[in-house]
């Protein structure tokens, strides 16, 4: 069965619009046809409970589409939302023995309506003296270290959590730093083999790896190729 054309409207935003068709073909057949079931039912599940919310649903999956086109130019032969044992993370390369899963540090659904309404937003104001971009990337580092323990192990996997600091959060390459040197997500998680935070600034992408000094599996995810 051939894959969907990459011609749909998943978005009312033209330009996320254009960016997921433009992505989707990248991917090998049966991940463009779970990637547009997940967009499918992302946009029918806004539609029905609050339209504002479309882009906001929408948007963590372009993050994981943008991420997935990274692993793929670093050579790797990625699978989307591939099933392992009874777990789903967003992206897979067995013969490389990697697994990554996506979390956008994002604000909250409210700030995407602003942006959309008003074509600006004011960004976050500092919590205990701490900035809130931070304070989300740690949050949503958090909400991925545990995951997949087991797995891991079982498998002998390279776990990658890959971070996407949205604009909306108001954060750079620096904040992704200091979050992770503040907080130190790899303190007693071995099974972490890196943490890859990444960002649209000046009309590109900027990513940046991390490596676990005590990881149980390590890899580099810093620019070369995989195999090499």
């Amino acid at each position: 069965m051939k894959p969907d054309p990459p011609n749909e409207l998943f978005t009312p935003n033209r330009n996320l619009n254009h960016q997921l068709n433009r992505l989707l073909p990248l991917f090998d057949a049966e991940s463009q046809k779970a990637i547009a079931k997940n967009l499918r039912f992302k946009r029918a599940a806004a539609i029905k409970h609050k339209p504002t919310t479309i882009r906001a649903q929408i948007f963590d999956i372009y993050a994981e589409l943008i991420l997935g086109e990274h692993l793929l130019n670093l050579g790797f032969c990625v699978r989307y939302s591939q099933k392992l044992d009874d777990k789903t993370p967003d992206w897979l390369d067995m013969q490389s023995r990697l697994m990554v899963d996506v979390v956008t540090a994002g604000p909250p659904a409210e700030v995407f309506e602003q942006v959309d309404r008003l074509g600006a937003w004011c960004g976050f104001a500092e919590a205990d003296g701490v900035p809130q971009s931070e304070v989300r990337i740690h949050k949503a580092i958090e909400s991925k270290a545990a995951k997949y323990r087991q797995i891991i192990r079982k498998h002998d996997l390279r776990y990658v959590v890959a971070v996407y600091g949205s604009f909306e959060n108001d954060a750079s390459l620096a904040d992704g730093r200091r979050a992770i040197e503040r907080w130190n997500p790899f303190e007693g998680r071995p099974h972490i083999s890196g943490i890859l935070y990444y960002l649209h600034s000046e009309s590109e992408f900027s990513f940046v790896y991390f490596n676990n000094p005590k990881a149980e599996c390590p890899i580099d995810l810093s620019g070369r190729l995989a195999g090499r």
